[in-house]
């Protein structure tokens, strides 16, 4: 376990045993309010550590937006985890930092957005969601409506740009869109996983 993970355990024990005191919970709302509080804590762990390498690459505005069209798209479609909390912070920093700040740097005509933006749009509607290991329960009873929402988020992204005229916010939308799209692809899988889905 890596001091990520271990410093994120540690606070969301302390957490949970001061919201579960004198609460009277099922074992599944017990294991419910747990999980909740982990993912928040391990989300803002990431957050806290993510926005100083934004600030270093004068890039804070433009990730957030970008990491924005990511969260949006992934509640509904999943796709590939990093093995570790720290491989993902690693994954996520360099994917959306780097990408951003090298995004800064052209000029992205409204015409190439269109395309990578239609090119997302049908690869969730092929492979999301794209189950995991921790998921694959969930999945099974909510498959097709995650995809039809996965879907229609990309939609409404598109629709949102189009209205406001493909500007500097749309392309880091579309951008954290797209690094979600290749989340769920296969060949992902295949290239980071060789096939295991975790």
């Amino acid at each position: 376990m890596d001091l990520l993970s271990k410093m994120t355990d540690s606070v969301t024990n302390k957490i949970y045993q001061v919201l579960s005191k004198g609460q009277d919970l099922t074992r599944l709302e017990d294991i419910k309010l747990e999980f909740g509080i982990r993912i928040w804590m391990t989300n803002l762990s990431k957050l806290v550590l993510f926005l100083p390498l934004a600030l270093v690459f004068n890039t804070v505005i433009e990730s957030i937006i970008a990491i924005s069209g990511f969260m949006f798209l992934r509640k509904h479609a999943f796709g590939i985890h990093a093995g570790s909390a720290i491989s993902c912070f690693t994954l996520t920093s360099a994917t959306m930092i780097l990408g951003v700040w090298a995004l800064k740097a052209i000029s992205m005509d409204p015409l190439i957005m269109m395309i990578i933006a239609l090119m997302s749009l049908i690869c969730i509607f092929k492979y999301a969601p794209q189950e995991t290991k921790k998921t694959k329960m969930y999945l099974d009873k909510s498959y097709m409506r995650n995809k039809y929402l996965a879907t229609l988020k990309v939609f409404v992204v598109i629709m949102g740009c189009m209205l406001f005229g493909f500007n500097g916010f749309c392309k880091y939308l579309i951008y954290g869109v797209f690094v979600e799209t290749i989340s769920v692809l296969p060949i992902t899988y295949k290239l980071l996983k060789k096939g295991e889905k975790t």
